[in-house]
């Protein structure tokens, strides 16, 4: 199974292929925070991510099946979104293989990302698996998904 967190719907379009590679059922994590005016999520997201604070998924799964997860979510300001830590913190992942996909604007950092994904995994009461970044690039626009799923493919085992 796939779930993702989007609040740009950038890294929907990279679930979505995922799902489409994979053929795995996707699952969307909402947030309240998400009901926020502009400005006031942007305000919010950026005090999770500098204070590595997780925001509460206001549809949390009651079970997860089968033994391997996708989690997808972008990154904000350095960390993961907040909402898809409190999913990793609180959801029951404890004999499930949890594999990380990232989505973040500039490939400077994008390695600092993936070694951040997976100490986080490492401490989680879950099975680490992989750390996936892909780059999204720091505009407005959503990434093709066509390029995504081509990207996707390179990096999967």
């Amino acid at each position: 199974m796939i779930f993702y967190y989007t609040a740009s719907k950038k890294t929907k379009v990279f679930a979505e292929a995922l799902r489409d590679i994979l053929n795995l059922p996707l699952y969307e994590l909402k947030s309240k925070l998400n009901e926020k005016k502009a400005f006031g999520f942007m305000m919010h997201a950026l005090y999770l991510a500098v204070t590595g604070k997780t925001y509460p998924v206001s549809n949390m799964p009651e079970k997860i099946e089968g033994g391997e997860i996708y989690l997808c979510a972008p990154v904000w300001g350095g960390n993961a979104a907040g909402p898809a830590w409190f999913f990793l913190n609180n959801a029951e992942l404890k004999n499930v293989k949890v594999n990380l996909l990232l989505t973040c604007g500039s490939a400077v950092s994008a390695e600092k990302y993936r070694k951040k994904g997976l100490e986080s995994l490492r401490l989680a009461d879950c099975v680490p698996g992989d750390v996936y970044v892909f780059i999204t690039g720091n505009t407005d626009k959503l990434p093709e998904p066509d390029i995504a799923a081509e990207h996707i493919r390179e990096m999967l085992p």
